[in-house]
């Protein structure tokens, strides 16, 4: 499956199969609800665990060890509600050191070869992030025009960095649902539960490209963005770019 054809499964809040085993692509309603958010993180932080975060590094040679080997040997509890909670089988510890499970009389196993993969797909599902930015949206005091400007500038930048430091860390699945909540849009309190994550995701960062774009056309209309100094790529900043996640 190409990554595209992948993107607009999850566009449309499809599961996804990988393997022949089907990703169930919950909703956010389900989440809440039926999973509860403690069980939901918990799961999902498996996607992004690594070898520094499990084993002692100052003990061990992790350059030796394997993920898939180390969890297998120590949390294999988790690997199997993980299975359990995000697939439609019911999984339990092979013979192989692998998962087994039965699909309509099928016999399906989930093995390291396909514990990458495997995670790479739910990674897109549920830990949605933004790719690489390609042009900084921030406002550049060198990028003014003249010095009153410049000076207009450095006092918009303390007052977003003093706000930075009070909200940092504070951007949480909770706070977007109720940020998108309180924007014009056809989103509320009612309705949104019936998204996906990764829709729920979608939304977020259209909203902010949309935003961004009237911010940086607002900052040229003032002379803060100073467009001889800083080259401006009206393709790359429109609030209608496919959003790269």
């Amino acid at each position: 499956m190409s990554n595209e054809e992948l993107k607009g499964l999850l566009l449309i809040g499809e599961d996804v199969e990988y393997q022949d085993i089907t990703i169930r692509n919950y909703k956010l309603g389900e989440i809440f609800k039926d999973l509860k958010l403690d069980k939901y993180y918990k799961l999902i932080s498996l996607a992004n665990v690594e070898l520094k975060d499990i084993v002692q590094v100052d003990k061990v040679d992790i350059n030796k060890l394997k993920l898939y080997d180390v969890l297998y040997d120590v949390y294999n509890d988790w690997i199997l509600e993980f299975l359990n909670t995000f697939t439609y089988l019911k999984w339990e510890c092979g013979m192989f050191r692998d998962f087994v499970a039965m699909d309509n009389g099928k016999r399906i196993r989930f093995t390291e070869s396909k514990f990458d993969g495997f995670m790479e797909v739910f990674k897109k599902m549920y830990v949605v992030s933004r790719g690489e930015k390609k042009l900084s949206n921030e406002i550049n005091p060198d990028w003014a025009v003249d010095e009153e400007t410049r000076k207009f500038a450095e006092e918009i930048l303390e007052l977003q960095n003093q706000g930075n430091k009070k909200t940092k860390g504070n951007i949480t699945m909770m706070g977007i649902i109720e940020g998108i909540c309180s924007k014009s849009n056809s989103y509320t309190l009612l309705n949104i539960w019936e998204l996906t994550v990764y829709q729920l995701m979608i939304q977020y960062y259209g909203i902010e490209q949309n935003e961004n774009y009237g911010y940086i056309l607002s900052s040229v209309y003032a002379g803060v963005y100073d467009t001889k100094k800083n080259k401006l790529e009206i393709d790359k900043i429109h609030w209608a770019c496919e959003i790269d996640v």
